[in-house]
């Protein structure tokens, strides 16, 4: 990622902060313990998933206070800034003051992100994110430009620096431009996990081109974090902390796209992204 696409990211959502160097460090070293790189032994032995008692990570702070809250709502007032709050997860606003299509689903149990593996054998995340993102929904998405789309940042790009804001699994809720959309639609894609690690559409947006693998699959039932490890990441042996994933309806059910920085296609000089911010629209 650039240093104007960092600055562009901050922009959009001005209400989260970094949560420092050392956070950072953290996500470097526990993607790298996930993929099998030697470290030393202390650092092997970081979770890659974080730990409940972190601190200074403020979505974090936010997601764990409102499942206090939900849990225990006696001795745990729920903060004003609290959506829905259930058993599993809490929608908070993604920019303050809030839009009309920049929210944030954030589990309430402490998972750093996509390189986290608990998320791929828990909580439906992707199908709570749609569901609170409908009309009646705790944060109804509408965009005039487009419709719903979801997204989750990757931890790190390729030369291993930060994608993400924050080290707490987030999918945002935000746009998806119909310029983006009729390409989608046009491209082909195929109900094929098997094809999907091979797969190559070029997606042009904002006068960014850039290459993602895309799926198509007829709902949310199934958990999509796993999809893609098991189908993406593991045959092609790429860090899952490099990818990032977008979600959106399709035609016939929704477009899986994944990507990462180092993802090259049939065209020289086009490469991938781990960025799902050069596709979403937040403001």
């Amino acid at each position: 990622m650039s240093a104007n696409e960092n600055a562009g990211n901050l922009a959009r959502r001005r209400f989260l902060k970094l949560s420092g160097a050392a956070g950072a460090a953290a996500v470097l070293v526990g993607s790298a313990a996930a993929a099998g790189t030697n470290l030393p032994a202390a650092a092997a032995q970081t979770d890659p998933c974080g730990a409940y008692g972190d601190t200074g990570i403020k979505l974090w702070d936010h997601a764990k206070a409102c499942g206090e809250a939900q849990r225990d709502p006696t001795h745990h007032p729920m903060p004003s800034y609290c959506k829905g709050t259930n058993a599993y997860d809490v929608v908070l606003d993604g920019a303050d003051p809030p839009g009309t299509h920049n929210f944030l689903l954030v589990p309430t149990s402490r998972l750093k992100g996509i390189e986290c593996s608990k998320i791929r054998f828990g909580r439906n995340f992707w199908q709570d994110a749609w569901d609170q993102a409908q009309p009646g929904g705790v944060a109804p998405v509408t965009y005039s430009g487009g419709q719903i789309g979801l997204g989750v940042n990757a931890a790190q790009d390729t030369a291993g620096k930060p994608v993400r804001d924050q080290d707490q699994l987030h999918i945002h809720m935000a746009g998806i431009s119909t310029k983006v959309l009729d390409q989608l639609n046009k491209a082909g894609i195929k109900n094929d996990v098997n094809g999907w690690a091979a797969s190559r559409v070029k997606l042009e947006f904002n006068g960014d081109t850039r290459y993602y693998r895309a799926l198509q699959v007829t709902n949310l039932n199934q958990n999509l974090f796993a999809l893609m490890f098991d189908n993406v990441a593991r045959p092609t042996r790429e860090d899952i902390a490099i990818q990032m994933m977008i979600v959106t309806q399709s035609p016939h059910g929704f477009y899986v796209l994944t990507s990462n920085s180092g993802l090259t296609g049939a065209e020289h000089g086009i490469g991938g992204t781990s960025s799902c911010d050069r596709l979403l629209v937040y403001t």
